[in-house]
């Protein structure tokens, strides 16, 4: 330590210890001390030096959801304070403040939450431990509705798309809160705000979130429990779609009809993206690939417009459509709608001219299979449509904005199940017309 500091460190002990001085004699004999005297002594330019009061980190065995001690145990979290952004090097840095902050989905965004607390004070009480490492921090109204102020919108960030192997959206765990009803729904939503109702193995329940890591979805979990929810966390498979019939496939003769199957969007373009990032290219891809080797299996030749992912133009798909001769022509896409509406679930099948009847079988083959929602059968001027010579028809799988939709969407099983039904409407279509 330089000689100058620490002299006038010495220098500034010995002024507030001479400071001092009058109050100690004063306690020693009963007397009232001289605020005077205290005051002159601190007017020395040295002893005005602020010093930084230390950090209060909270305590790390409860700084999550913070209650007052006085609180009753009923009791409601009123605030919730968060900190854009989902990034690992980010949760760290939060996670040196609130050991069990976590990554949520909250209207779309990926953000961390730092805690759900009774009074606005202790919120803001740990807002400022965490703006004491640099980071911004945003406290938001539980009873305002689940679309928030934005504190950084360039930090929003989707979990990874899908990739190859048995589970083909990249989460791995699925944490479930035992039961349905709406009050329960309420006090998870405090929580998750788009938790949601669905049905995993039979059993109604409410979807808490789909995670990549095991302890993320613990971290939720113990949240959780401070409501007193009764919670479990299942592979992402477990129970999803499980207790429909398998689909029955009719087999025709085989290289006689030649089907295109086309994955809508791609590449640069990935179509809708949906309730916790799910994207339109990437699940109409598998979808279509499992659709063709259905068919190719049952003795159709189907040719994909897309393998991978790659983004395509509208004219060169029906350009392979006729080059080809097909027979069929069936587009694969998922619907959307505002983020605001997550209760618009369910099945459309389009058509123009010629694909009333293959329209038909292909969507209530769908809706049997899946038990999703029925919003029928319409006709419409979309250019695959009516470019193509051809009967055509363009299936919407499901909302990727729908609360029910999504989570059946986000699953390999129920995919599957999707593109069995698409399969089995095509085949008893060219049995029973071609």
């Amino acid at each position: 330590m330089p000689r100058v500091s620490a002299l006038m460190m010495m220098t500034a002990v010995l002024v507030d210890c001479l400071a001092l001085m009058p109050v100690a004699q004063a306690i020693e004999t009963n007397q009232a001390p001289n605020p005077a005297a205290h005051q002159t002594a601190l007017a020395s330019p040295v002893a005005q030096a602020p010093l930084r009061p230390p950090i209060t980190r909270p305590n790390r065995s409860n700084s999550g959801n913070r209650r007052p001690a006085s609180s009753s145990s009923q009791e409601e979290f009123r605030y919730r304070l968060v900190v854009e952004g989902s990034s690992d090097s980010l949760l760290r840095q939060v996670r040196r403040v609130v050991p069990d902050a976590f990554r949520a989905w909250v209207d779309g965004r990926r953000v961390i939450q730092a805690g759900l607390f009774v009074t606005r004070a202790e919120a803001e009480a740990i807002q400022q431990q965490i703006e004491e490492i640099n980071l911004e921090a945003a406290i938001w109204d539980l009873e305002q509705t689940v679309t928030r102020p934005s504190v950084r919108s360039s930090s929003s960030s989707f979990p990874a798309r899908l990739t190859s192997g048995s589970n083909r959206t990249g989460y791995n765990y699925r944490l479930i809160v035992q039961g349905s009803s709406d009050s329960l729904l309420r006090q998870v939503r405090a929580v998750v705000p788009d938790a949601f109702r669905t049905t995993i193995a039979g059993e109604r329940v409410i979807q808490a979130g789909l995670f990549v890591d095991r302890a993320e979805a613990e971290a939720i979990q113990q949240q959780l429990s401070r409501i007193r929810a009764t919670t479990n966390i299942f592979d992402v498979g477990y129970g999803v779609a499980q207790a429909s019939a398998p689909v029955q496939l009719p087999r025709v003769q085989s290289g006689r009809v030649v089907v295109i199957v086309d994955p809508g969007h791609g590449g640069r373009d990935p179509g809708a993206v949906g309730i916790g990032g799910i994207h339109e290219a990437d699940i109409v891809l598998d979808i279509s690939q499992q659709v063709a080797s259905l068919l190719e299996d049952q003795g159709v030749q189907a040719v994909l417009t897309r393998q991978d992912d790659r983004e395509i133009d509208l004219a060169p798909r029906v350009n392979l459509a006729e080059s080809v001769n097909a027979d069929l022509f069936v587009s694969i896409h998922a619907n959307a709608i505002s983020m605001s509406r997550p209760d618009v679930n369910g099945i459309e099948t389009y058509y123009y001219d010629t694909g009333a009847a293959l329209a038909a079988s292909i969507h209530n083959s769908l809706v049997n299979a899946t038990g999703m929602n029925d919003r029928g059968v319409r006709q419409a001027r979309f250019y695959v449509l009516t470019r193509t010579s051809m009967p055509a028809v363009l299936v919407e799988v499901g909302f990727v904005t729908g609360q029910e939709d999504a989570a059946k969407l986000n699953s390999a099983a129920t995919r599957s199940q999707i593109a069995a039904g698409i399969a089995q409407g095509i085949l008893r279509y060219i049995q029973q017309r071609l």
